[in-house]
C-alpha cells in the first residue's frame, strides 16, 4: 500500500506500523495521519487526499472464488490505512479483495496475469459483458456430464488463454485452486465438488463489485526477469531496502 502526496509517493509498509498490546487500531492510524502530515509540510506542499477509510464496512462477497484471498480479512488489514490518503495502489491484484473492500474514489491495480485483468478491465468497462461472459458458461457446463463440460472448458481456455472462460473457471475449479503448469501455463485444477453459483446471483455480484472498483484503473505490467540486464542490482536494492 502507498499514499501519494501529490507528485511524491511515500511507502507506508503496515507491518511496520503495526499495533503493538499497548495501543490500539486507532492510535497507529492517528500515527500515520501524523506522519503524512508532517511529510508533506516539510516537501512543502499540501496533501491531496482522495481516499478515506471512513464508514468502510465488512465486505465478504466475492467476485472471483480464488484460494487464499484475503476477502475474509480485507476490512481488518484496512483498519490499518491512514484515515485519508491519495492515490491507493495495489501491485498484487489477484481477486482484489482489499480493493473490493475499500472501494476507492481514485486508484492504481495490476497483475503479472493477463486474463485476470481483462476480467478487471471489462468489468469497469462494461459490466453487463462479465455477466454473459459468465451465464453462457454456466449454462454450457448444464448441458452434459458436470465434469466433462468443465473439462471442455478447460480445454478452450488451455488452447487459448482468454478472460470469459477463466472467469467461469474460477468459480467452478476445485476449491479456487488456480494451478498452472510452470513451463507453458497449463491449468491443470479439476472440477470442484461444489454447484458454481447461479449466473443471476454472480451478476448481482457483478454490479456490486462493478460499483466498487469504479475509480480504479487496471494495467497489465510488464516483468522483468531477475537475469535481464539491470533487473538483478534494482532486485538486490529493493530486497536490501525490506530489511528491517
Amino acid at each position: 500500500m502507498k499514499v501519494e502526496l501529490r507528485d511524491q509517493i511515500i511507502p507506508c509498509w503496515i507491518e511496520k506500523f503495526r499495533p503493538e498490546s499497548h495501543c490500539d487500531g486507532r492510535e497507529t492510524s492517528a500515527r500515520l495521519d501524523s506522519m503524512q502530515l508532517t511529510l508533506a509540510l516539510e516537501s512543502g506542499c499540501v496533501p491531496a487526499f482522495s481516499n478515506s477509510t471512513q464508514g468502510v464496512q465488512p465486505f465478504k462477497a466475492q467476485l472471483l472464488k480464488w484460494v487464499g484471498n484475503k476477502q475474509r480479512f480485507a476490512h481488518e488489514i484496512i483498519s490499518y490505512f491512514p484515515k485519508r490518503f491519495g492515490k491507493y495502489h495495489e501491485p498484487f491484484l489477484g481477486s482484489g479483495a482489499v480493493l473490493g473492500v475499500l472501494a476507492p474514489q481514485k486508484a492504481e491495480a495490476s497483475d503479472s496475469f493477463g486474463p485476470l485483468i481483462a476480467i478487471w478491465r471489462m468489468l469497469r468497462k462494461d459490466p453487463g459483458q462479465v455477466k454473459e461472459w459468465y451465464r453462457e458458461r454456466w449454462e454450457e457446463s448444464r448441458c452434459g456430464d458436470k465434469v466433462e463440460q468443465y473439462e471442455k472448458i478447460k480445454a478452450r481456455y488451455n488452447s487459448c488463454a482468454n478472460a470469459a472462460d477463466f472467469l467461469f473457471l474460477t468459480r467452478a475449479a476445485y476449491g479456487g485452486v488456480m494451478r498452472f503448469r510452470k513451463a507453458d501455463g497449463y491449468m491443470s485444477t479439476p472440477c470442484g465438488v461444489h454447484e458454481p453459483i447461479h449466473f443471476e446471483t454472480f451478476g448481482r455480484r457483478v454490479d456490486e463489485w462493478a460499483f466498487r472498483v469504479r475509480g480504479a484503473e487496471f494495467f497489465l505490467p510488464r516483468i522483468r526477469r531477475v537475469s535481464e540486464p539491470g533487473a538483478r542490482r534494482r532486485f538486490g536494492l529493493l530486497r536490501s531496502s525490506l530489511r528491517p
